[in-house]
């Protein structure tokens, strides 16, 4: 009669890991340190301190060049690392765009992580597409989805004791998708880290760092919010902030605040017209209907304010 053949060895049973997730579970800076070689910037620790909390929900703005991806892939290996059965679902508009960013990082992070702690390779995969625990493909895994505007309902399906929800380029990804994302979230330990350039001054992204983060002034908010100035990241350098004031136009242009500041614009102009515009149009008329046209993608959205009798009424929220 035939052998069967061995059922591979789970990396739980193995003491070294016990040890790993004692020391390193609650303290990813210090993982990031002594598994990685990373010294994190202070940018970059302010979301690892947020992303680490049991159950966390956290938005990230951000400039260009502030080390976002990279640590977004050492946050991935730390989860799945330190918690069994974990599954991290990667949702991007492109999965190319994940496969270039997060996965580039994801191979070089993990390469370096297993010259430091050689065991680790005998239970954990990485392909060009995913990675995963020994014996728990499909579970335990990592599991990048893309989104399409009108085919949301194909993020569904996703619940796990833990869970980490990381949504790239936040900004573009529907309202209707962020339900169906939350609405995974049902377990303690589930966690979702939303990350986008503020492109635009509306929808479920921008909530989450005004309407529902969590400040003084609305401390049940669900999220912490994050913005990160390309200016004062320590991974930029002056020159290239110089260049980027030139093509961008200074400061205070769109393009500027958007992909340098990590801000969500004030004013629109030659774009469209953001909420901060209409609420400073309707104080200085004192009154007035606005007309509105909207688009999607590469539409062109117009607003028009007329000057009319009677009082001025700002819907709830703006």
């Amino acid at each position: 009669m035939a052998a069967r053949p061995k059922k591979p060895r789970s990396v739980v049973s193995d003491p070294r890991w016990r040890e790993m997730v004692i020391r390193y579970r609650y303290d990813w800076r210090l993982a990031a340190v002594q598994l990685f070689g990373k010294t994190p910037t202070w940018q970059q620790d302010l979301i690892l301190a947020a992303v680490q909390e049991c159950g966390s929900k956290t938005s990230v703005t951000s400039g260009h060049g502030t080390g976002k991806s990279d640590m977004t892939s050492i946050m991935i290996l730390y989860f799945m690392l330190f918690h069994p059965d974990a599954r991290v679902i990667i949702v991007a508009n492109k999965i190319q765009q994940v496969m270039t960013g997060i996965f580039k990082y994801l191979k070089v992070n993990w390469q370096e992580c297993i010259r430091r702690f050689p065991w680790l390779q005998r239970y954990f995969v990485l392909t060009e597409t995913t990675f995963y625990a020994v014996g728990g493909k499909g579970v335990w895994t990592v599991m990048p989805k893309g989104f399409r505007l009108g085919n949301e309902e194909a993020l569904a399906g996703e619940h796990a004791e833990y869970l980490f929800y990381i949504v790239d380029e936040a900004s573009g990804v529907s309202d209707k998708a962020f339900g169906i994302i939350t609405g995974a979230l049902t377990q303690r330990d589930n966690h979702i880290l939303l990350l986008s350039q503020p492109t635009r001054p509306g929808g479920y992204f921008y909530d989450t760092h005004h309407s529902l983060a969590r400040h003084p002034d609305n401390p049940h908010g669900l999220y912490t919010a994050i913005t990160l100035n390309a200016e004062e990241s320590p991974l930029v350098v002056p020159a290239f902030i110089k260049m980027k004031l030139a093509e961008y136009g200074g400061r205070d242009s769109v393009e500027y605040q958007i992909k340098v500041l990590g801000q969500f614009p004030k004013s629109v102009t030659g774009y469209l017209l953001g909420r901060h515009g209409v609420r400073s149009i309707w104080k200085k008329a004192g009154a007035g209907w606005p007309c509105v046209t909207w688009g999607t993608g590469g539409i062109s959205l117009s607003l028009t304010c007329a000057k009319s009798p009677g009082r001025a009424v700002i819907p709830a929220g703006w």
